[in-house]
């Protein structure tokens, strides 16, 4: 039986030996295998399975070159040339289990080659340790390596009590998945463990499959997870997500199999503890609830973000059937669909995911229009907004996107985000030229009402449009309902010197003799308001009319394959203007 004599300190539950690391010494004799001590044959206490060791030896007739302990009964050994390591003691997933520790000292009189095979008791525990390097995996002549000699054939060891509590896989409850969704989520993972989360080594995913074959390993410190298949393709119904990590969406070259596109889908998720246990799994969404994805329709071409509670996308799908595309004998009747609000005003996106989701939506997409009332997102607008029109998407180029919102009538310019748009402030009032005040909050529309286009002359405020795209646009927009009818109530709008007018409210007084346009000094909030207008670099069309109404045929359409003038607008808007370089 070896001597042992083992310290013990016990401290927050944790089981932690005493060590230091000063040179391994000894007198040289004949060879002669060396001793090994540990200080305890058992510890009495429940420790976790993290513990700090420490052990030393001796060589009666040469030198101690290190160590070679095992943690899980002398399957495995590992090599050390201190006299103390941290080791993690497997539990092989019992929440209480006893594990003995072994440890040998090796001594320094080898055979002065590098051994390929060491056997330790008729057992081949591996080659001898060496410095690869060179980086080719194996040892090239001339590499550092310790050359062992002869082994402690009767390991010291220690009998240990380990205590282990499960690691704990959790979606974070502000991931909640919307009800259906387009082939790209975002997640919130929420990994744990009792004994620390430091003891977390792994993480695994699977899609609609919990079969060994199935999970995939994700990075254990990436919490913000994007799974996006690729809008590009409309064919397949089952599929691959490619995995995207946090807010920056990096690509991380991992791919989830087992995507159902037009189907009912599942995630799970468990993580693993440095003793070998695993979590239980989880999934999302629970067994309460479904997720269907649904399958790209328009190959990333354009995207149509709902972003009210007004049950109006089946007008703007039969309108965008109707509307002329790129390509001859083409129509924008494959539209994907985004829902940021349902009819009945709930949010449809997590809060904890929401914009990171989104922001990976737009990157899909070349073009998009998105539309609201007076409660349109426009936080996450003023946020995605800027990077979407500038920053490339998976197409290798900047997006294009007609943007519609109205403006909240109790809220002041300064609550607004809209600095992403190319406004100076809203009209809260305008005037006429006989000096008479109107209300910038318009509520209605009446028949025949609508936008129209300025007159392109001297007095038009600079900055100009192009004058080739300007003139090709209808003249005017107007309402096809009868009487007068609430719009999604907006504030008029003063441009900045970044945008140009494109529209303005056509409402002279006839009464008034008035006619168009009404004044030159109209810009700056006086005389008709502007109501649509485009940037600059003329990839963002913004207005606050709900343009879906403005549909009436006006005279001279049909024309060129244009039901009406809305359809002839928004033909050269994606086909034209959003198609330049």
């Amino acid at each position: 039986m070896k001597m042992h004599v083992l310290t013990v300190l016990i401290a927050t539950g944790i089981t932690f030996f005493s060590a230091c690391e000063e040179p391994l010494t000894g007198e040289r004799s004949d060879n002669i295998a060396p001793e090994t001590r540990l200080f305890l044959d058992t510890v009495n206490t429940v420790t976790t399975a993290l513990v700090d060791l420490y052990w030393d030896g001796d060589d009666p007739d040469g030198s101690v070159l290190g160590f070679i302990y095992s943690v899980d009964s002398g399957k495995t050994w590992t090599f050390t040339d201190k006299r103390n390591a941290s080791v993690v003691i497997p539990t092989n997933g019992k929440s209480l289990a006893l594990s003995r520790v072994f440890v040998s000292a090796v001594d320094d009189q080898g055979n002065g080659s590098h051994d390929q095979s060491v056997f330790f008791n008729q057992a081949n525990i591996g080659p001898e340790p060496f410095t690869d390097t060179d980086s080719s995996g194996t040892f090239t002549a001339g590499e550092p390596f310790f050359d062992f000699g002869k082994i402690d054939p009767t390991p010291a060891s220690v009998l240990f009590s380990i205590r282990n509590s499960l690691p704990v896989a959790q979606f974070n409850i502000l991931a909640k998945l919307p009800e259906t969704t387009l082939p790209i989520v975002t997640i919130l993972l929420n990994p744990s463990d009792p004994d620390g989360n430091n003891t977390i080594i792994k993480a695994e995913l699977a899609l609609n499959d919990t079969s060994a074959a199935a999970w995939i390993d994700i990075p254990i410190d990436q919490k913000i997870l994007t799974l996006s298949s690729d809008s590009r393709d409309t064919l397949s119904t089952n599929t691959t997500f490619n995995i995207l990590l946090g807010t920056q969406l990096t690509p991380s070259g991992l791919k989830l199999p087992g995507l159902k596109l037009n189907n009912l889908n599942r995630l799970y998720y468990r993580v693993t503890d440095n003793t070998g246990s695993k979590s239980q799994i989880t999934n999302l969404p629970d067994s309460s609830e479904n997720w269907y994805v649904k399958k790209f329709s328009s190959a990333g071409e354009i995207l149509l973000i709902r972003d009210h509670s007004n049950g109006d996308a089946d007008k703007w799908k039969a309108i965008l059937s109707k509307t002329p595309g790129k390509n001859s004998g083409t129509f924008y009747n494959n539209l994907d669909i985004l829902e940021l609000k349902k009819p009945n005003g709930e949010v449809v996106l997590s809060p904890g995911t929401g914009i990171v989701q989104l922001k990976a939506t737009l990157n899909s997409y070349r073009k998009v229009i998105w539309y609201g009332a007076n409660n349109t997102s426009l936080e996450y607008a003023q946020q995605l907004v800027p990077g979407y029109l500038s920053k490339p998407n998976i197409f290798g180029k900047s997006g294009k996107i007609l943007f519609r919102t109205g403006f909240d009538r109790n809220a002041g310019t300064t609550e607004i985000p809209m600095g992403f748009l190319p406004i100076d402030s809203l009209n809260f009032s305008f005037y006429y030229p006989d000096g008479k005040k109107g209300n910038g909050f318009i509520s209605s529309i009446v028949t025949n009402g609508g936008i129209r286009k300025d007159s392109f002359d001297s007095n038009f405020p600079t900055p100009k449009p192009d004058l080739s795209f300007f003139n090709s646009l209808p003249d005017s927009l107007l309402y096809s309902g009868f009487g007068s009818s609430v719009l999604n109530s907006y504030f008029t709008f003063v441009p900045n010197t970044n945008a140009y007018i494109l529209y303005r409210l056509n409402f002279p007084r006839k009464s008034f003799g008035e006619n168009w346009p009404v004044t030159p000094t109209r810009y700056f909030g006086f005389g008709t308001p502007a109501v649509m207008i485009e940037n600059l670099d003329r990839n963002l069309v913004f207005t606050t009319i709900p343009l879906i109404y403005l549909d009436q045929t006006t005279p001279g359409y049909p024309k060129n394959g244009y039901d009406n003038p809305l359809i002839h607008f928004l033909a050269l808007i994606l086909n034209e203007e959003f198609e330049r370089p």
